[in-house]
């Protein structure tokens, strides 16, 4: 057996005394009287201190490749074992390189491909593409689990480190292979990074009916959403708010588009660990209010501020909910600093709806559900086909608008490729090229959307709700 050098032993107890006194002066900073109340408690984590400054002692003391003993990466390493052991997919350790990205994603901007995932059943699963960034051109699509990028399975990946490596400087190239229901095969997508800058609100005035599609929320969304409602006027019968595929974003950006539509009442309610830190937020008649009957298109990709959002329109009777069932993201994340400026994103409370209800795990179900067409076994194996080729692409070349003697001519450059698609799906197909090809339009089409339809029709037909009395507290 070796004999342990008594330097070690004197690195063990700096270690143990640095990370007692931390613990103390954390206690004391927090509350004093907490201390004496949880000493056990602090004997106990002071033990588990002890075993883990021995177990790093080891290490730096012994392992023989020395080119492994970075410091930074082993306590890295440490508390990302430690987060991932509370089974918690949205609670994170953001290195410091990754943490000054999320700063400029508030606000709007970052870099990479423009793409938001999380973890399900241990797969990396796309939410949804951020509109108009290389992800989105790339046809990347909610729901497509990420299974290699650049040749790397991402099968022993965490949510970190995919994120980490999708990011990355602008005009490099990255490489990812899709799995897609319907689809047999991986779907290779071949990116190039950029600058992102999201423009998170578009609106569009459509046959008497206001059209506003937030695809995020940043810290610019309201502000944003102020300048789309004076495009569309408030001479229209109606406003239809899609939600559709927003994975959410800022809290304050969520709240401060509620209030644009609600002057009284709940916004949001958060219950935290500490009661002290729970919060209620109500909306306040000192921002600009729109009046306009309203209709919410949400589904499976609408998550956490899109369901903020949703859910206090619902419950205030704002507004009629129309699509599918919402994701169901109902944690708050608390992000924090650590002194190397690296963050730890934290779950920290529950919010829920102004009716009380917490809808994490189960989603906001619409007051009008209605459900987007499946596609028949021949437009499956049509769309699989044409995922091979630039035949879309390159007939759309030039293109903003299409009329319909554009998709017969499309039908026919298809059928004569072998590739065979049914009229509906094929301009569906087009009208996404397009979308994709000029990220500030906004293309309309009912007869190809029954949710877009659905809200129109409630509208034309006066059949919105119109606002009551506001709920007060927590039902």
């Amino acid at each position: 057996m070796k004999k342990r050098h008594s330097h070690r032993n004197g690195l063990t107890g700096f270690l143990l005394s640095a990370a007692a006194i931390a613990i103390l002066l954390g206690l004391q900073i927090s509350d004093v009287s907490r201390f004496k109340a949880q000493q056990a408690d602090f004997d106990a984590s002071l033990r588990e201190m002890q075993v883990f400054v021995e177990a790093y002692r080891i290490v730096q003391a012994d392992f023989a490749d020395t080119t492994k003993l970075d410091p930074k990466s082993l306590i890295q390493g440490s508390i990302r074992g430690m987060l991932k052991t509370l089974g918690d997919p949205h609670t994170r350790y953001i290195p410091p390189r990754d943490a000054r990205e999320m700063m400029v994603e508030t606000q709007g901007e970052f870099g990479g491909i423009g793409i938001h995932i999380a973890m399900e059943e241990g797969r990396l699963t796309v939410i949804s593409p951020v509109e108009g960034t290389p992800a989105w051109r790339g046809g990347v699509e909610a729901g497509d689990i990420i299974y290699k990028i650049d040749g790397d399975t991402t099968e022993d990946m965490t949510l970190d480190e995919a994120v980490s490596i999708l990011r990355g400087p602008p005009g490099t190239p990255v490489t990812i292979e899709v799995l897609r229901r319907g689809v047999k095969k991986p779907i290779p997508i071949k990116l190039v990074r950029e600058v992102i800058r999201v423009k998170s609100v578009r609106g569009k005035r459509y046959k008497g009916v206001g059209y506003i599609r937030i695809s995020q929320f940043t810290e610019h969304t309201a502000e944003e959403l102020d300048n789309a409602l004076a495009e569309v006027g408030e001479n229209v019968e109606g406003l239809i708010l899609d939600l559709r595929n927003n994975p959410g974003g800022v809290l304050t950006g969520a709240i401060a588009v509620a209030n644009r539509f609600l002057d009284t009442g709940i916004i949001v309610s958060i219950k935290a660990r500490d009661p002290k830190q729970s919060v209620t937020y109500y909306a306040s008649p000192q921002t600009p209010i729109t009046r306009l009957p309203v209709v919410v298109l949400v589904n499976a990709g609408s998550a956490s501020a899109s369901e903020i959002v949703s859910g206090a329109i619902r419950d205030n009777h704002r507004g009629i909910l129309v699509g599918v069932k919402t994701y169901g993201k109902g944690s708050v994340q608390t992000v924090e600093n650590l002194p190397d400026g690296s963050r730890i994103a934290l779950t920290t409370a529950r919010y829920f709806t102004p009716s009380g209800v917490s809808i994490h795990g189960i989603g906001i179900q619409p007051d009008s559900e209605v459900k987007m067409p499946e596609l028949s076994d021949t437009d499956k194996k049509g769309l699989l086909a044409l995922n091979d080729t630039f035949l879309v692409r390159d007939f759309a070349w030039g293109k903003d608008t299409y009329t319909k003697e554009d998709v017969a001519a499309l039908q026919k450059v298809l059928r004569k490729a072998g590739i065979i698609l049914s009229d509906e799906i094929a301009e569906w197909r087009l009208v996404r090229e397009l979308a994709r090809r000029h990220a500030d339009a906004v293309y309309l089409v009912p007869h190809l959307d029954p949710q877009l339809q659905k809200a129109l029709d409630l509208i034309h037909a006066g059949a919105v709700v119109r606002p009551k009395r506001p709920l007060s507290g927590m039902g």
